[in-house]
């Protein structure tokens, strides 16, 4: 469920990123990007930074334009429930959490507004 609170998390974000390279080894953007990552996505909630830069031998690259991505949608925010029964923040919004993650990129939107 991307509540609006946990959309916006990403407009908190500094513009320019700081990469880290996360206990996954993946970099991220920043450090904001990956806490707010770790509220939208379970599977990175135990991750931590484990040192500041990009990680040396990095699986997958959290880049700027997915973060950008995030905050070009923070202003507008119209629900919509997705195909997965979750409820986005905006189509805007779904379409970057289907860029970013795999296992959504089949998603499609089922209607506007909050999925029941």
């Amino acid at each position: 469920f991307l509540t609006l609170p946990k959309f916006n998390c990403f407009r908190m974000c500094p513009h320019t990123p700081l990469p880290v390279c996360g206990s996954d080894g993946v970099t991220y953007g920043s450090s904001c990007a990956l806490n707010c990552l770790k509220k939208i996505d379970n599977e990175k909630a135990d991750v931590t930074v484990a040192h500041e830069g990009t990680c040396q031998k990095s699986t997958e690259l959290f880049a700027a334009e997915k973060f950008n991505c995030f905050r070009r949608c923070a202003h507008t925010p119209l629900p919509v429930c997705g195909s997965d029964g979750q409820t986005y923040g905006s189509s805007c919004a779904l379409n970057c959490v289907k860029q970013m993650r795999n296992d959504k990129a089949d998603v499609t939107i089922a209607h506007t507004g909050y999925c029941q």
